[in-house]
């Protein structure tokens, strides 16, 4: 089964003040980075990306991990990938 290493958690609580103005979804992927001392946090909101930053976390992009997935050849190409995600209106950050 390609899902069974997925594990779906509450954030606690809230009790993370942040700098920036961030929607609910984005501040609740702050703080379960933070409560859970994440390695690495994939994260395509701009604002929430530099709070992440200032937070000390280690953040990228989507298009950061695809075009690492291109690079070790995890994914064919990064360039087709992207061109058929806008034919379907998803649109990667330019960061």
């Amino acid at each position: 089964m390609l899902c069974q290493n997925i594990e779906i958690v509450e954030v606690q609580a809230l009790y993370q003040t942040f700098s920036r103005r961030l929607g609910l979804g984005e501040q609740e992927a702050l703080t379960l980075a933070i409560q859970k001392q994440a390695d690495l946090l994939i994260i395509d909101d701009r604002k929430a990306f530099n709070e992440a930053r200032e937070q000390k976390l280690t953040a990228v992009s989507t298009r950061t991990v695809l075009r690492i997935a291109a690079e070790t050849k995890i994914i064919a190409d990064y360039q087709t990938l992207e061109t058929a995600l806008k034919k379907e209106n998803l649109f990667l950050p330019n960061y």
